[in-house]
């Protein structure tokens, strides 16, 4: 494997909107990221968190949808606005090698409580063995917090937790006072039962995310709702059960009725968080970086491709030519007319021997000579190098003849 870092961006920065328009023409493959995003920007940071939260919220095994939706307010506030929100052993710092974290498609979290069985279990052991995760676990903790208020039934095995409205609100309000020991003067919480729809709107477009209580013939489950479609006049909200319901309309699950909305408020000064992680191989180390959200170091919700930072060959026939967040597309490798065993744009060992380019009729080709292959690679004369760099050089349908 060959890695080359240009030497003048400038030079090489037109290569990939020819390539573009060359593999468009060809209908070859042309982009691959090192991971799957929903979308590859965003329009804020709420959008890009919620939809990218996969992993990283704890795990609704009896009915703890309220608990799920509260944690997940919770750590989408300490990444966001003040690391103080969570104390640290609640983190779940999300951890990987690419710079774009749409690409990663990881939110950093709270750790998820994964509990054996835990749908058989009675609610007496199933608290018995969630309690004792609550020092390090948020998910857990809030499940410990409901109990001491008396919202868990222990006489109800499948569902043991009490749905009342107060109860979100008193969960919450406790977890602040006495494990996060916030003030209730830098807080507020507000809520509706009524003109719930309108209020989840409202508060989406001015950047907060929402609780939110749907129901379902009767049954309600609690969600985080955090962006809207104003053409479609559509709420997506984060369901709290699996990463394919990340970003996912109440009615697309079924759910038509809107029962109760909170939102959860700070008056708190920005604190940078550390939980993004960007690790790195240097001398033969691996070095791991932390990042706050807003950090000009990652690209958490906005970033435009500029592909071309450094090539690595990918094979006889192409290259990956990346942009510096770490994602790549797929280049064709680019020959010499007189040495075509080479790319001259990664260094790469290229599949366009004389036997290779005498079973193949070229594509399109320029008055000079140069073509490109029909598997890509392009073929270039020495006198229209220069003009393929700099994006002024005309290609036309191949004829039967080559120059």
């Amino acid at each position: 494997m060959i890695k080359i870092f240009k030497a003048k961006r400038c030079f090489f920065a037109v290569i990939s909107a020819t390539v573009l328009m060359l593999f468009t023409a060809l209908n070859l493959p042309l982009k691959s990221t090192t991971a799957q995003a929903s979308s590859n920007t965003y329009d804020s940071f709420l959008t890009a968190y919620f939809d990218c939260l996969t992993q990283n919220y704890g795990v609704n095994s009896k009915g703890s949808c309220s608990q799920v939706a509260i944690g997940m307010l919770l750590s989408y506030y300490d990444t966001y606005l003040n690391d103080s929100i969570m104390p640290e052993q609640y983190d779940s710092v999300s951890v990987g090698v690419q710079t774009d974290m749409t690409a990663r498609r990881n939110s950093p979290g709270i750790r998820r409580d994964e509990i054996a069985n835990a749908t058989s279990l009675s609610a007496t052991a199933y608290y018995n063995q969630i309690s004792a995760l609550a020092s390090t676990h948020l998910h857990a903790k809030l499940i410990q917090i409901t109990n001491q208020l008396g919202y868990y039934n222990f006489g109800n095995n499948s569902s043991p937790f009490y749905s009342t409205y107060g109860a979100r609100e008193s969960i919450t309000q406790q977890y602040l006072s006495s494990v996060a020991m916030i003030n209730s003067s830098s807080y507020s919480l507000s809520y509706v039962t009524t003109g719930v729809r309108q209020f989840v709107i409202e508060n989406i477009e001015s950047d907060k995310p929402v609780f939110l209580s749907v129901s379902k013939n009767g049954v309600l489950h609690d969600i985080v709702a955090y962006d809207y479609d104003e053409a479609t006049d559509s709420i997506y909200c984060h369901f709290g059960l699996d990463s394919a319901r990340t970003h996912v309309t109440p009615e697309s699950q079924g759910y038509t009725t809107y029962t109760y909305a909170m939102v959860l408020d700070f008056n708190l000064s920005h604190s940078h968080s550390n939980n993004y992680a960007v690790s790195t191989v240097e001398n033969g180390t691996t070095v791991t970086n932390y990042y706050c959200y807003d950090s000009t170091a990652i690209y958490t919700y906005a970033h435009s491709h500029d592909y071309g930072n450094y090539y690595i060959t990918n094979g006889l026939k192409n290259h990956k030519s990346y942009c510096d967040c770490g994602g790549f597309i797929l280049e064709p490798h680019v020959v010499r007319k007189a040495d075509t065993t080479r790319c001259i744009v990664c260094n790469g060992l290229a599949g366009a021997g004389s036997m290779v380019i005498m079973s193949q009729k070229p594509v399109y080709q320029t008055e000079n000579g140069s073509y490109i292959m029909q598997n890509g690679i392009i073929v270039l004369a020495d006198e229209d190098i220069e003009a393929y760099f700099n994006g002024s050089l005309v290609w036309m349908i191949a004829n039967s003849q080559i120059k």
